[in-house]
């Protein structure tokens, strides 16, 4: 992701989602807190609690997105 950028707060109905950190820093929304997240880091959201990843930094973030659930179509989320 380039600086600046952010993917929108959604919900997964039937997967959990563990984000994380190649490079960079994010900044991921789990609910009501807000993680500040650095390389080798991870941050887990369980389905059904609305999340967000943004790039926090000034450089280039990359993210490893592990999702356990099951359904993985596109349609298993809503924008929260």
């Amino acid at each position: 992701m380039v600086p600046g950028a952010t993917l929108g707060m959604r919900v997964n109905r039937h997967r959990t989602e563990q984000y994380v950190v190649l490079a960079g820093e994010a900044r991921v929304t789990r609910g009501g807190d807000v993680f500040r997240v650095g390389p080798n880091s991870s941050v887990f959201v369980p389905f059904g609690v609305p999340h967000r990843v943004e790039n926090a930094g000034g450089a280039t973030l990359s993210v490893l997105e592990v999702q356990v659930g099951s359904r993985f179509e596109e349609d298993d989320f809503q924008a929260a």
